[in-house]
């Protein structure tokens, strides 16, 4: 492909974006070290070059090549660590002078803003920062604030809250009393609050005009703001593999421009003026979406194209891009680890080396009559198909890096999606200058209702397609992947006869990969991954087989711990939620629940027969919650066998509570094949437990239930018990019985979370 040929600013912006991606990840002294490695290289390349006397360009090339290499270092030391160790030279008690930017959370009695600090102790500065006040206040943005305040290092628990760096912020400040802090002035102006108020006027007459859900998808689509969609739909947009149509992109971006363009061009603008006006457009574009690192992206790029049509008439898109990733990198170093500015850069790549001239060599002549409709037809699914293909195989090793699982639907769902999307978000913004209209704006208004529903529910059908998603964790999935991406990117760089050959190293991968899938599946058929997990009286169970996942939860209701539920299924493979066992109840449960279901997909919950009046009112909540979110109720008794996975089962009982408990005391059997996991409550009694114990292959010892002095003991079979687990150190103590040669899993004392994981045959 030869992608760096005849583009020497393409190169130099490459070595600028490896170098810098490098060496973000590295700390100060390291990045010391590199800058004087690579002025060394350049001071011996140089002295080398000289005392051979060859001059010209190799040695500028050289150079150019070490000086961009230095310049990525130099400006991380400067932009990132040179800022941290100034702004954290004024920890402690301060007085401050800082402008309001925004408002990022309020509570009565507390807020917590986004503020840039302009004087410390009557010392001009310019520092971002986050500002935390213990104290009902009406401050608003845009206003300039004086107080007495403590300052911290970014990452401190402060009042409740507790914040990252994010993108150089690197102290906070909290303020602790009111009458410590004095507003000076009002309704002042910077880019950025500039910059949010527009967005929020957008946004205001969005929420006015549209309404509901199309409203909602509209400043997603057009804002890149995503506060107000639920997550169960984000969570189908994930799924069905379209995320990257809620950020702001390269395809929002073409979509808004072409349409102007095409506007303009009918108008007889002449194409100088349509450059410069778009340009103009494109950035107040970009400050709408709040600046957004993909939109900037997709923005930065396509300045660059417009300006070559204005200077040198002609452009290099694949210069265009690495220049537009450089200048954001060298704007703002963070943005490095900004996952979506990797994704969009990764995909225009591809689009531009693979699809373009994959495109280019299919012939395209048109034949008259059926023949030619249906051949034209066919070549519009194909490129779409393809396009889809190269983005997903260009994106991969990112996908496989920071997700760990991929959309194996995206062609599909891109393909329906992507024409809907695009006509959002042209009629969106008809449907705003026409809302007022009577007759002609209700229609307009509920064309894009039908619209947005629609999409939505495209969405959601291919998010609850059983195996639309798989998992990367499985050990050769990384293999290939990391081999497929190095040999397209050694392709992109040589020189190749046959360009189309660039396809085979991806459709080597996926035929090998699925062939890996068939085999893995075929060996491990029948086994269930199962995974004990407790944090002090909070325990589950969660059980896996081929891509799915069920969890028993034998916990308070917490949803910190119950949330572990989705990342242990997903280290085993699992991409959903099959079955959910709820043991018994909990008030907790009904919000956590209502996240769970949100989150995840769960097709099916089992809910103990109610007990008391208490249990009732919680059960007939969590139905209601269950059947919003489609997720199927079954009602089990205690004792009953309850389906699970594909072959696997489980059975909860219940002992009567002891002493002023809230419930039974719990215990869970589940068996697979020929093997039996059985989970024993603490304190349970039930003279069926020893029949259950001595069946059993595996015991796990569990601290949630009831308090128990006495000795226990349970009835064992030293043939069949390979494993025993305690949740706590002191019910070793407890057991009056022997084990056998079975192994043994005792946590230490000082362990307040444990994780024991074991294969059901």
């Amino acid at each position: 492909m030869n992608l760096f040929k005849n583009r020497p600013l393409a190169f130099f912006c490459f070595i600028f974006i490896v170098v810098g991606a490098i060496a973000y990840r590295l700390g100060q002294q390291i990045r010391m070290l590199l800058l004087l490695l690579f002025f060394l290289c350049a001071s011996v390349f140089v002295a080398f070059y000289i005392f051979r006397k060859r001059q010209g360009m190799r040695l500028l090339y050289g150079v150019l090549c070490c000086a961009f290499a230095l310049f990525v270092i130099a400006s991380q030391l400067l932009l990132i660590d040179a800022r941290r160790e100034r702004a954290l030279e004024y920890e402690g008690e301060r007085v401050v002078r800082m402008l309001v930017v925004s408002e990022e959370r309020a509570f009565e009695q507390s807020g917590e803003y986004k503020v840039r600090i302009k004087e410390i102790d009557g010392r001009a500065v310019s520092i971002p920062s986050v500002a935390v006040t213990a104290f009902p206040s009406d401050i608003s943005v845009g206003d300039e604030l004086y107080a007495r305040a403590e300052i911290y290092a970014a990452g401190e628990e402060i009042l409740g809250f507790s914040r990252s760096s994010g993108e150089g912020v690197y102290i906070h400040v909290a303020i602790y009393s009111g009458d410590e802090c004095a507003r000076l002035s009002r309704n002042n102006l910077s880019v950025g609050i500039v910059a949010q108020r527009l967005r929020s006027f957008a946004a205001e007459a969005m929420d006015s005009s549209l309404g509901g859900e199309s409203s909602v998808l509209a400043r997603g689509f057009l804002l890149c703001d995503r506060s107000e969609i639920s997550a169960s739909v984000l969570r189908d947009f994930r799924r069905a593999g379209v995320s990257h149509l809620l950020a702001v992109s390269g395809l929002h971006i073409s979509v808004i421009v072409g349409a102007i363009e095409l506007i303009m061009r009918r108008l007889g603008i002449r194409r100088s003026v349509r450059c410069i006006a778009l340009s103009v457009l494109v950035f107040l574009f970009l400050a709408i979406t709040g600046f957004s690192v993909s939109a900037s992206r997709s923005v930065v790029m396509l300045l660059s194209v417009y300006l070559c049509y204005l200077f040198v008439k002609e452009n290099d898109s694949l210069t265009a891009l690495f220049v537009s990733v450089a200048i954001i990198m060298l704007v703002s170093p963070h943005s490095v680890s900004d996952v979506g500015l990797w994704l969009s850069f990764l995909a225009t790549l591809g689009i531009l080396t693979v699809y373009r001239p994959l495109a280019e060599i299919v012939n395209k002549r048109r034949r008259g009559g059926a023949l030619g409709f249906c051949r034209y037809i066919f070549e519009k699914l194909f490129f779409a198909l393809l396009l889809t293909f190269v983005c997903n195989v260009f994106i991969c090793i990112v996908v496989w890096a920071v997700f760990g699982e991929i959309s194996v639907i995206a062609l599909l769902s891109n393909l329906l999606l992507s024409p809907l999307v695009a006509a959002f978000i042209i009629l969106a913004p008809i449907t705003l200058l026409l809302c007022r209209i009577p007759v002609i704006g209700g229609l307009a208004v509920g064309g894009l209702s039908m619209l947005g529903r629609c999409i939505t529910l495209i969405c959601r059908s291919f998010s609850e397609v059983k195996g639309a998603v798989i998992s990367l964790r499985y050990e050769f999935a990384g293999v290939i992947i990391v081999i497929m991406s190095l040999s397209i990117a050694v392709m992109l760089v040589i020189r190749l006869r046959r360009k189309w050959t660039v396809i085979l190293p991806p459709l080597v991968a996926v035929a090998v990969f699925a062939a890996s899938l068939i085999a893995y599946n075929a060996i491990h058929m029948g086994e269930v991954r199962s995974v004990y997990y407790a944090d002090g009286k909070n325990e589950m169970i969660v059980l896996s087989e081929r891509g799915s996942g069920a969890v028993c939860d034998i916990s308070s209701g917490d949803y910190f711990f119950m949330k572990k539920a989705t990342d242990i299924a997903a280290d085993t493979m699992a991409t959903e939620m099959s079955e959910y066992i709820l043991t018994h109840y909990h008030e907790r449960q009904i919000s956590t629940l209502e996240r769970i279901f949100a989150d995840t997909l769960l097709r099916r919950i089992y809910l103990p027969y109610p007990e008391t009046e208490a249990d009732i009112g919680i059960m007939a909540e969590i139905e209601n919650i269950a059947h919003k979110y489609r997720v199927e109720v079954s009602i089990y008794r205690y004792g009953e066998r309850l389906q699970l996975l594909d072959g696997a089962f489980a059975a909860v009982l219940c002992d009567p509570a002891v002493d002023d408990a809230s419930h039974g005391i719990i215990s869970v059997v589940i068996g697979n094949g020929s093997e039996v996991l059985s989970y024993i409550g603490h304190g349970g009694k039930d003279q069926m437990l020893d029949r259950i114990t001595e069946s059993s292959n595996y015991i796990i010892f569990g601290a949630h239930g009831g308090v128990k002095n006495e000795k226990y003991r349970y009835a064992i079979d030293d043939n069949k018990l390979k494993a025993v687990i305690f949740a706590d150190e002191e019910l070793v103590l407890g057991a009056d019985m022997g084990f056998g040669s079975a192994e043994l899993f005792v946590p230490r004392r000082e362990e307040k979370r444990m994780r024991y994981s074991l294969i059901l045959k």
